[in-house]
């Protein structure tokens, strides 16, 4: 008899111990997950406004990636969404194993460049159908995600539903947003709303006497890395309205069907290079171009 109540005590020590562990662990859980919101809130709120992205479902993946920024990818490498290195990435990569043991993950200065690497990431044409559901329905986002195929997780959706509903991160899709810049006063960049154009990220420029600098201080981005991308050569050089600035390094070769080019009246070829997304350099190599060359109307340029 004794022995049997002994061993009833010890099972139900077992059982408190457990339900004690758990319910410490939920409460360390939901400290790193409150911390992290309030820590990052409003610089997802920056990216709703910028990118109409939710910034239910931008703080939830990023929770539900790095346990709340406790994971060593956002903790030492600042790289919040789990994003991996590929040939078009040209910074720094961590090789870690995820999928396959030496899968490499980008590296990120600070974490406002990992949300703005994020938002790009989802303006690939895969993920199009997205930005026609509204940013109050994450739901619809949560799901497309999975559908589009961000996730191989079955149960993503459902976590990240959960994450959001269970913090009623919802709230920031309904509220106003705020934005704030890196000396902590307001700007508003909606002005210029990033699109895919070649398959690339840009922007088509609004106004008369934009800058490159203006442009590379609204959407984190270095003025010299912009200018390099998009070959402009002179410091002193004004944007005029219409012009196409791209995120990253266009490329050697226009995409199909797009094969020659006439030139028009008033065209440059770094006009060409911009409309098509194409190097002027490639388009000098493909069409053996000297390098004093000026086509002159009606020239055809080979774009591939």
């Amino acid at each position: 008899m004794k022995r049997q109540i002994f061993k009833s005590c010890i099972l139900l020590l077992m059982i408190l111990g457990v339900s004690v562990i758990t319910k410490v662990s939920a409460q360390q859980q939901n400290q790193h997950y409150r911390s992290y919101i309030n820590k990052y809130a409003s610089l997802a709120s920056e990216h709703r406004n910028n990118y109409n992205i939710p910034v239910s479902i931008k703080l939830a993946q990023a929770i539900l990636e790095t346990g709340g920024g406790r994971s060593d990818l956002a903790s030492k490498y600042n790289n919040h969404f789990g994003i991996k290195c590929n040939k078009d990435w040209t910074g720094r990569c961590i090789t870690k194993s995820d999928d396959r043991p030496d899968d490499k993950f980008r590296v990120y200065n600070n974490a406002k460049e990992s949300y703005e690497d994020h938002s790009i990431f989802l303006l690939k044409p895969r993920y199009k159908k997205l930005f026609d559901l509204k940013t109050t329905d994450y739901k619809g986002w949560a799901h497309g995600l999975k559908e589009c195929g961000y996730a191989t997780d079955p149960r993503y959706p459902d976590k990240l539903i959960t994450i959001i509903e269970e913090y009623k991160l919802y709230e920031y899709d309904r509220g106003k947003v705020i934005t704030h810049s890196s000396s902590g006063t307001n700007r508003n960049t909606g002005r210029h709303q990033p699109i895919i154009m070649n398959g690339m990220a840009c922007v088509v420029i609004k106004d008369n006497n934009t800058t490159i600098e203006e442009i590379a201080k609204d959407f984190n981005f270095k003025a010299k890395d912009l200018r390099k991308w998009n070959d402009i050569f002179s410091p002193a050089k004004q944007l005029k309205a219409g012009d196409i600035v791209y995120f990253k390094g266009k490329k050697s070769k226009a995409d199909k069907p797009f094969y020659v080019h006439a030139i028009q009246s008033g065209e440059s070829l770094h006009d060409i290079s911009q409309k098509y997304g194409v190097t002027v350099k490639s388009l000098y190599k493909m069409n053996n171009y000297k390098d004093s060359h000026m086509p002159k109307v009606g020239d055809t340029v080979r774009l591939r």
